[in-house]
């Protein structure tokens, strides 16, 4: 799981394997967006999302779900002294 926190730049998540996982991502302006990232194209699921910089964002295992393989990737690079939410 990946606790509420907030970046100064765009991050990506990949989903490469395993069981479905849940995002959470509040714009500047409150308005929360639930995607699910996961195989399963067919329900939904997407194999890729981006954060926008200055959201909160947060993640979490879907119901039943034992593991799930992502990636992360910021533009420019980060340093986690400039992650809020701590």
């Amino acid at each position: 799981k990946s606790i509420f926190h907030k970046l100064k730049m765009t991050e990506m998540w990949n989903f490469y394997l395993g069981d479905s996982l849940e995002l959470f991502d509040i714009s500047p302006k409150g308005i929360l967006q639930r995607t699910i990232l996961g195989h399963n194209i067919s329900k939904e699921e997407k194999l890729a999302y981006v954060f926008l910089k200055d959201h909160w964002i947060a993640a979490k295992p879907c119901k039943d779900s034992s593991f799930s393989l992502v990636s992360c990737v910021t533009s420019p690079g980060f340093t986690f002294s400039e992650v809020s939410g701590k």
